[in-house]
């Protein structure tokens, strides 16, 4: 029987358990997310647009990001990133990507704003990002975003 109130009574370190999954399944790229279930995460994830049959929850914006991932997932292999999120798990070629100012790695450690970086083993790095500088980040980094390409020219 799942019990609700005792899982929440209790302190829930979303980044350790992520962590320890990276460690456990050695990945080359992750990220962390938070959704309403009703929102579909488990359609997110795969770039789905999850609908309750009467209308989708999404503007059209973000629908666009969210199937833009069906499209353009393998993108990861050469170093770009899905998304921006609060919690990034990158590998080193990841963080070599070429933004409008340098490295990515670079940009990060540039301002704390840029959110924080944290190696987790030798190839992958946690890059934690304030929910609210998620949208001023989105805007600096767009060319190396999955979620910001354009598959209609392809």
């Amino acid at each position: 029987m799942f019990d609700k109130d005792f899982m929440y009574s209790r302190p829930f370190n979303f980044e350790k358990i992520a962590t320890d999954i990276v460690h456990e399944f050695n990945f080359d790229y992750g990220y962390g997310f938070k959704m309403q279930h009703k929102y579909g995460p488990s359609c997110y994830m795969f770039g789905v647009i999850y609908s309750n049959g009467k209308r989708s929850f999404r503007s059209d914006e973000e629908r666009k990001r969210i199937s833009n991932w069906m499209w353009g997932s393998e993108k990861v292999y050469s170093g770009n990133i899905r998304d921006v999120y609060e919690m990034n798990f990158l590998s080193k070629d990841c963080l070599l990507q070429q933004t409008k100012v340098g490295e990515l790695k670079t940009w990060i450690e540039s301002s704390s704003k840029n959110g924080s970086l944290k190696k987790i083993n030798d190839k992958i790095f946690l890059w934690n990002v304030e929910l609210q500088e998620i949208e001023r980040i989105r805007t600096s980094l767009i060319s190396i975003l999955v979620s910001e390409m354009d598959y209609t020219k392809m």
